[in-house]
């Protein structure tokens, strides 16, 4: 029998060669759900049109509970924060100065992700043991099952499409307006590093046909009625109604151990019961924070520091010399329009990614915060007409890490303690990205608000991993091209976990691509 573990966007891509192969699998998650009050009213705004939902049920929906003057909120799922929630027992997490998250719900964190979708370049993995023309058919597998929006533009030249297909998805009028700037000093941006193109985004996942499309009604950053972002919850849920898998909810794994031929999963329900289940081999796809503390305790590694890579997060306004009006009111998808890419930063080792976000409620709710006091409505609708947002990552060469060390709690039970171990020259390098932006406002027509910069704590853009990272010759605190840990023969890691290091560009991709890859490669011998 084959198990995985998760049900998040690695745990599906690596199901997917197996499917393929006529392979059955055994999916064993705890699967948190929104509540079923919840998923009543969303499913009545799926039969309706956007002009026909109601304030109340909008409002409802969009609720941010989290949302204050500082910091940036984390992102709901319908008001919900399922994808947050941690079992009452079991392993607890101790997060110091770390803003890292694990995610037991069914879809891991693609119920909140914002569907970004750019590959790894040959440069930024160069220290990897495998390189891009290995991942490269199975960036190509994955757009086939999370569909892709798109478009060609100057990003093809470094980062490739890797799709037969792709849709086409309207910009707001305050990212067509930058995007044209942007096109009219595309020589100058060239001269000085900088590429930039339209976002790619996992929109109409192909494999589910669905029967909508974008109906651009606002409401990406707290969820999609009509289920055309992709979330690996759809995978997940069409293919054990089809009897592809059998999917068993209510479970947290503890321990994985080998014993000659058979490999040994325990743990248990959340109702408290003990359970054991055999199989040939395993794929773990729990997330960073909960695959490493399963090697761990499986290992009995206790009090044994053990260091992952993140890619700082950071984030700031941008504001354009000339508003779009009526802004508030327009129909749009409000995920990121525009990505651009820094290939000149002064000391940073690698390029910077950026990704560009018009209006959204999130943007204007913290506006209304941070400036009601300060100026009147007039004012404040006029000052949204013209601010973006500007979401960064740097690579992991250029950020803290994170350590994680599996220890006994005074309760006895076991914690993953996780602090964050810094790196001198981050902020400075995130200060010079703001000094380069400045220093091109007459090409941008628009200037940082660098007082209104978000540094992220470590962790705080779920970009991380590395615990176990890949090696030719792995020693015990790494993993081979398969993802199998230092002592394992049939456990494989699948998820961010074996990443050598976290280039700048979106990490959901490629995690989904390695996981395909190591799957793939293993589907023939389970034949």
């Amino acid at each position: 029998m084959i198990c995985v573990i998760g049900s998040g966007p690695a745990a599906v891509a690596c199901i997917a060669p197996f499917i393929k192969q006529g392979i059955k699998v055994r999916v064993i998650d705890i699967g948190h759900r929104l509540d079923e009050t919840t998923t009543a009213q969303v499913s009545s705004l799926a039969t309706q049109t956007p002009a026909q939902w109601s304030s109340s049920d909008i409002s409802r929906l969009t609720q941010n509970k989290s949302l204050s003057y500082r910091g940036i909120p984390l992102k709901l799922s319908f008001g919900s924060n399922f994808p947050y929630r941690t079992p009452s027992f079991g392993m607890e997490y101790a997060c110091k100065k770390v803003a890292s998250l694990p995610s037991y719900a069914l879809g891991g964190f693609s119920n909140v992700w914002g569907g970004a979708m750019l590959p790894y370049r040959a440069p930024d993995i160069a220290t990897w043991p495998i390189d891009v023309e290995e991942l490269a058919p199975h960036y190509e597998a994955v757009v086939n099952l999370t569909g892709l929006a798109a478009t060609h533009d100057d990003l093809e030249r470094y980062f490739p499409l890797y799709a037969s297909h792709i849709h086409s998805l309207n910009m707001s009028t305050q990212a067509e307006s930058l995007l044209k700037d942007l096109q009219h000093s595309r020589e100058p941006l060239r001269h000085e590093g900088i590429i930039f193109g339209r976002s790619r985004l996992a929109f109409t996942p192909s494999v589910l046909e669905p029967q909508t499309k974008c109906q651009y009604c606002t409401l990406c950053m707290s969820g999609c009625p009509y289920g055309v972002i992709f979330n690996s919850s759809m995978l997940i849920k069409y293919w054990s109604a089809s009897g592809a898998i059998q999917y068993v909810d209510q479970c947290i794994v503890e321990t994985i151990r080998e014993t000659g031929d058979d490999i040994v999963i325990k743990g248990r329900t959340t109702h408290g019961e003990m359970f054991e289940e055999h199989a040939q081999r395993v794929f773990l796809a729990a997330g960073l924070l909960p695959s490493t503390a399963i090697v761990l305790r499986s290992q009995d590694r206790y009090n044994e520091p053990v260091v992952a890579n993140d890619s700082q997060y950071f984030l700031f306004p941008l504001l354009r010399f000339f508003g779009n009006d009526g802004v508030r009111r327009e129909k749009m998808h409000t995920l990121s329009q525009i990505f651009i890419e820094l290939f000149e930063v002064h000391e940073a080792s690698h390029p910077v990614h950026l990704q560009i976000y018009s209006y959204n409620d999130l943007i204007y709710e913290k506006l209304q915060k941070t400036f009601r006091s300060l100026m009147p409505q007039s004012f404040l609708e006029k000052l949204v007409s013209r601010v973006l947002v500007v979401q960064g990552y740097l690579h992991s060469d250029d950020s803290a890490k994170i350590q994680m060390v599996l220890s006994k709690s005074s309760k006895n039970i076991d914690q993953l303690n996780v602090t964050p171990l810094a790196h001198s020259k981050t902020r400075l390098l995130v200060a010079q990205v703001l000094r380069k932006v400045g220093s091109l406002f007459p090409l941008l027509k628009g200037v940082p608000l660098s007082p209104l910069l978000y540094m992220g704590e470590a962790g705080r853009g779920f970009h991380s991993g590395g615990s176990f990272p890949m090696s030719n010759n792995p020693s015990m605190r790494e993993a081979d091209l398969l993802g199998r840990p230092w002592g394992y023969k049939r456990l494989h890691l699948v998820d961010a976990s074996i990443f050598p290091s976290i280039p700048a560009t979106t990490i959901t991709y490629s995690v989904m691509a390695n996981a395909h890859r190591i799957a793939s490669s293993l589907t023939k011998e389970n034949q």
